[in-house]
């Protein structure tokens, strides 16, 4: 009986826990909307770079690939215009 009480007071808790979760991801959204509307180049700038954060650890190959490109272009252009 003490193993089925404890089973349900762990059920509560872990509701608990994702009822708080759940708010805290409503409260970052709303922060996100705020922000947006009081410091716009700041709030996109933190969503670019998180996105960034979020490639580079997904794919990092395809990320390290890409950035090779754009130095090999900024180079090129760069020697195009020494010229």
């Amino acid at each position: 009986m003490r193993l089925i009480g404890f089973i349900l007071a762990m059920c509560v808790v872990l509701a608990l826990v994702r009822a708080v979760i759940l708010a805290l991801i409503i409260a970052m959204a709303l922060l996100l909307v705020v922000g947006v509307f009081a410091k716009p180049r700041e709030t996109l700038a933190l969503i670019a770079v998180v996105a960034f954060a979020g490639l580079v650890e997904n794919h990092p190959l395809a990320i390290a690939v890409a950035i090779g490109a754009i130095v090999v272009v900024g180079t090129l252009m760069a020697a195009r215009e020494a010229e």
